[in-house]
């Protein structure tokens, strides 16, 4: 088999995939641009954060090559970093959420919601693009930036739309990663003195041992056959009464000790392999399922 590795230069995961191919025996070759990719194989294309949607096009070219697999779907690679798509695609996954694309709706979906309620932009990871909305007046001076000269994000100027969606009081949610056949869990406690979880910097490694756990493996596992995405994370918190996603995504952070590297890996029914993997044997677990052919329907 025949193995292209993107270059990523970010977070190097595509030269990690690579060596670690090459001591396995695989056919492997890096690449940085699709003209690179002179024939049939798997694909693995880690595209950076904040990058132009240069990298988006180019991955997507080089899915178009005849006899091209992606290790990250066509869709997997469209909605990644776009929370607006991701919102058209998975609403029902979802909390309640509004896309408002014109002032005058501004006043109305907010009053739906009911405050507070959560805004986001649609790129940004870590809640950098996050924000708590409290009132109606914090609305209306949020819709007058986007739909004046743009509200300044970490990642972005959001300018034309708003992304509000009906707020949910939890002290963490959970991080569920899909490999193939393989997942892991953790959760991700709320930052100090704030209801939101993401880059709070504290984690929590779990095994879907207690009846909450298995029921947020079970709706992830759920999620991901529908969205028919065998290399993805999720974020997840309880409404009330089920579990609702808040977001894809195809990258998670490798390096803080007690998050993804040391969380151990199992099956769908939350059966512990006896090789022992946690998420710091990523790239081994994916060549196995590469493989073992559990890609090739994606």
């Amino acid at each position: 088999m025949k193995l292209w590795c993107f270059n990523d230069k970010q977070s190097k995961w595509g030269r990690m995939l690579f060596l670690t191919a090459r001591q396995r025996g695989i056919d492997a070759e890096l690449f940085g641009h699709p003209r690179q990719v002179t024939g049939p194989g798997y694909m693995f294309y880690r595209m950076e954060q904040g990058n132009d949607g240069t990298q988006r096009r180019h991955a997507l070219t080089v899915l178009d090559k005849p006899g091209i697999i992606g290790v990250q779907s066509r869709s997997d690679i469209r909605e990644y970093e776009d929370k607006v798509r991701q919102i058209d695609t998975y609403r029902r996954w979802m909390p309640e959420t509004r896309l408002v694309f014109q002032q005058k709706d501004s006043a109305l979906a907010a009053d739906a919601l009911g405050f507070p309620f959560i805004s986001k932009s649609r790129s940004g990871s870590a809640s950098g693009s996050v924000r708590v909305i409290p009132d109606m007046k914090s609305a209306l001076v949020e819709a007058d930036a986007v739909f004046g000269d743009g509200l300044v994000t970490s990642r972005e100027v959001q300018k034309g739309y708003l992304l509000w969606q009906k707020f949910f009081r939890n002290e963490h949610v959970y991080r569920v990663v899909r490999i193939g056949n393989w997942y892991w869990m953790l959760r991700v406690f709320n930052r100090p003195n704030s209801p939101l979880a993401s880059g709070s910097g504290r984690f929590e490694p779990v095994i879907p041992d207690t009846y909450v756990k298995r029921e947020v493996l079970s709706t992830a596992v759920k999620f991901f056959d529908a969205a028919r995405t065998k290399w993805c994370g999720i974020d997840l918190l309880y409404d009330g009464s089920e579990w609702k996603v808040l977001e894809t995504t195809l990258a998670w952070d490798l390096h803080s000790r007690g998050a993804n590297v040391d969380c151990p890996v199992f099956d769908r029914n939350g059966v512990l392999p006896t090789a022992g993997w946690t998420g710091a044997h990523q790239f081994e677990i994916l060549l196995r399922e590469i493989e073992r052919g559990v890609f090739d329907g994606t």
